[in-house]
């Protein structure tokens, strides 16, 4: 009777299958095929890449195969609950702030668009970025325009920053930098931003893309990307008279944290531009006498008037009245008020805010000795934080 000898491939395969099954087995437990232990995937090491977890970056990209003593007994994917993971039916957010309003991303794939999900909700599992970035790092050579924009996005939405990963999907921008829509050459341009991502070359292809399309603008587009522009201290000349020829037309739809925005990234490069800081300085004082800026956006758009030398005495006006009026709001609920559980409603300047309007009514503008002394009474109330 003659044996049939199974192929080596098969008997290799056969015997992973058995060890994946495994998934609480012990790295030297015996296989009844007299197998060692089960496929296994590292766990991440110490040293996480998200920001102000200590060691951004610096740990190393979880390899394919280093040894089956090292990888884990499963699939760190299979431990997330259903709504980590699950995909919508109707995609992704109708809002500019997810890439849903460019064509792109409605082809991407499951890795990308499973990547978004997570990012979308919150998803910070060191593990689960960790897995992410090795299946991007093998599959990267197979990406298209929307799993760029998705992969890159997710990561710069939860601020993971791999290098191995974000190198492998750069080069793509490159390639596929044409069949970008506007919003999504922006959100790029930001993600690197908020990756702290300073790959130049990618940085002045993005800006000089976008600066094709002025005619697409809107001032969402020109709040942010002149932000991320001026966070690497890139000054670019055409890019800023082109938002100084737009401006006219969109100003008047920007709300005060894109105002905020763009009149901070101007002061951070030092653009001095007397036409486009009047009509900043028009919609700005139209929103302070609403009382439409919160906390955070007054403080930084005072300072970064303050920082031009625009000093235009009915716009610094507005602005310590609106100042004011938040300062005798906190006054009112006392010196427990940074405890109180409804500050955020209340809408009163945290430490940060307080020292900023400080320096600025103070220091650079002037005001009078009883807004500084509420000033720097609320300064000393919050002096354990």
């Amino acid at each position: 009777r003659t044996t049939q000898t199974p192929s080596t491939s098969c008997l290799l395969a056969s015997w992973l299958r058995a060890g994946v099954r495994r998934h609480g087995s012990d790295a030297g437990a015996s296989q009844p095929d007299g197998g060692s232990a089960g496929l296994r995937l590292r766990q991440p090491q110490a040293g996480s890449r998200f920001p102000g977890a200590g060691g951004r970056g610096k740990a190393p990209l979880t390899p394919g195969f280093l040894g089956l003593e090292d990888l884990p007994s499963h699939d760190v994917m299979d431990d997330l609950q259903p709504e980590d993971v699950g995909e919508e039916e109707d995609g992704f957010e109708e809002s500019f702030g997810s890439p849903s309003s460019g064509t792109n991303t409605q082809r991407a794939g499951p890795l990308a668009r499973k990547m978004w999900s997570c990012a979308r909700r919150g998803v910070r599992s060191e593990e689960v970025w960790a897995r992410f970035s090795q299946r991007v790092v093998m599959t990267g050579t197979m990406v298209g325009p929307g799993d760029v924009a998705l992969m890159f996005l997710a990561f710069a939405r939860v601020k993971y920053r791999d290098t191995k990963a974000l190198d492998t999907i750069s080069p793509f921008i490159l390639r596929h930098i044409d069949a970008f829509s506007t919003t999504e050459l922006v959100l790029l341009l930001n993600g690197h931003k908020k990756l702290e991502y300073e790959r130049l070359d990618n940085i002045h292809l993005l800006l000089n893309a976008i600066c094709h399309r002025s005619d697409e603008w809107t001032g969402r587009h020109v709040a942010l990307a002149s932000n991320a522009v001026a966070s690497f201290y890139i000054y670019q000349p055409s890019f800023w008279r082109k938002v100084a020829m737009c401006l006219p037309k969109i100003v008047w739809s920007m709300n005060p944290l894109e105002l905020s925005n763009l009149v901070s990234a101007m002061a951070r490069v030092d653009r001095r531009d007397p036409r486009s800081m009047i009509i900043i300085a028009r919609m700005c004082r139209r929103c302070a006498l609403r009382h439409l800026f919160s906390q955070e956006t007054l403080a930084t758009t005072m300072n970064a008037f303050s920082k031009l030398d625009f000093n235009h005495p009915k716009l610094a006006k507005v602005f310590e009245d609106a100042a004011i009026v938040k300062l005798d709001r906190a006054l009112e609920l006392g010196s427990a008020y940074r405890k109180s559980g409804s500050l955020r409603g209340a809408d009163v300047f945290d430490v940060q805010a307080l020292v900023l309007v400080l320096q600025t009514l103070v220091c650079l503008v002037g005001t009078s000795d009883e807004v500084a002394l509420k000033l720097l009474t609320l300064l000393a109330w919050s002096k354990d934080e």
